[in-house]
């Protein structure tokens, strides 16, 4: 004959294990989000608190100021500056890679680019540093 407190405790146990069951899927749950400013994808979980009605519009408060700074004119460097800055310095960097592999010394490298031969130094030591 089953008891009331025996069909209690189990009951309880349940619903402990279910709360726990619960706790767990909106620990674990994920999403990939693509910012529409930055265009990296992340990570993020379904059950946040600050998400909002309209739901998850950028990746960080980062990207939607920068984005709200360029849609107003407001920004000092808009995303798409400072990306091509990044692609001429990486093709400045990949130049001065390659005369030094055709042989060009320090010096003559630093004055075709109008920068120190130590920042030329320094480029092909990184450079070494990644490819090994």
């Amino acid at each position: 004959m089953k008891t009331y407190e025996d069909i209690r405790a189990k009951a309880e146990k349940e619903i402990a294990r279910l709360e726990q069951c619960i706790k767990d899927v909106k620990k674990n749950y994920t999403y990939d989000f693509k910012c529409p400013y930055c265009n990296e994808v992340s990570k993020f979980r379904v059950f946040t608190a600050n998400v909002g009605r309209i739901g998850r519009i950028y990746c960080s408060t980062k990207c939607r100021v920068y984005a709200f700074q360029e849609k107003n004119g407001d920004s000092r460097f808009l995303r798409k500056e400072i990306n091509k800055r990044k692609e001429e310095r990486n093709k400045k960097k990949d130049l001065i890679i390659n005369m030094r592999k055709d042989g060009f010394k320090l010096r003559e490298i630093a004055k075709q680019f109008g920068v120190t031969h130590q920042y030329v130094s320094q480029i092909i030591v990184e450079a070494k540093k990644n490819d090994s």
